[in-house]
């Protein structure tokens, strides 16, 4: 099985890396409402790249990533910006992207 073959794996992995530790609630709203998204995301904690921890704030639980899946976002980050892109815009973006008021604010 080649883990980052499967749709949204790389887009989740740096939504946990920008965003820091999420619900399953959130990743899904962020990045997709697919019915297979449990299934990636169980394949990602499987291969190490994320793991599941207790919020420190409620009963939660969140999903975060382990230390493999910090080194890869942060490899695709670096990439990124030495091709000229910006986390930041990738940040705006997204945040943009999950608040649809936000346009009505900026």
């Amino acid at each position: 099985h080649k883990i980052l073959s499967e749709k949204h794996a790389v887009s989740i992995i740096l939504f946990l890396y920008v965003f820091g530790p999420r619900t399953r609630t959130e990743i899904y709203n962020a990045i997709s409402s697919s019915p297979n998204m449990p299934k990636k995301l169980e394949l990602l904690e499987k291969y190490g790249l994320i793991k599941t921890v207790e919020s420190e704030y409620s009963n939660k639980k969140m999903t975060s990533l382990a230390d493999l899946g910090n080194k890869f976002a942060a490899s695709l980050i670096e990439l990124e910006e030495r091709s000229g892109g910006d986390i930041n815009e990738y940040r705006m973006a997204k945040i943009k992207a999950m608040m649809p008021e936000w346009g009505r604010i900026v």
